[in-house]
């Protein structure tokens, strides 16, 4: 909750995750969906800044050049079958297909 020039300065423990080890987290994330999902659909869940950082792995640019995400923010993303990961193509949530429907509404939930 703090802004970054508060905790630019900060002495931050030894175990917290730098930007550049989130980059190899989201590289091998990718290389583990090109390996075991490769052409199938795959829905990932997860925070915001961790999001940016594969969309930047994607991308080939800093995570600086990906615009923070809104809470609660849906992105689709196409990722051509390739094990460089060097381009995706973001679709707007609004192509979610419609008749993906709210598993909550269903009455023997």
């Amino acid at each position: 909750g703090r802004r970054i020039e508060e905790v630019r300065d900060m002495e931050f423990p030894k175990d917290v995750e730098t930007v550049k080890a989130m980059h190899e987290r989201a590289r091998r994330f990718l290389d583990f969906l090109h390996k075991h999902h490769d052409g199938e659909t795959v829905l990932a869940i997860g925070h915001g800044l961790f999001n940016r950082v594969i969309r930047a792995t994607l991308a080939g640019v800093t995570i600086r050049d990906i615009p923070r995400m809104t809470n609660g923010e849906v992105t689709v993303l196409h990722v051509p079958n390739t094990r460089h990961h060097r381009s995706a193509e973001i679709l707007p949530a609004q192509s979610v297909p419609a008749n993906h429907s709210d598993q909550s509404d269903r009455s023997d939930a």
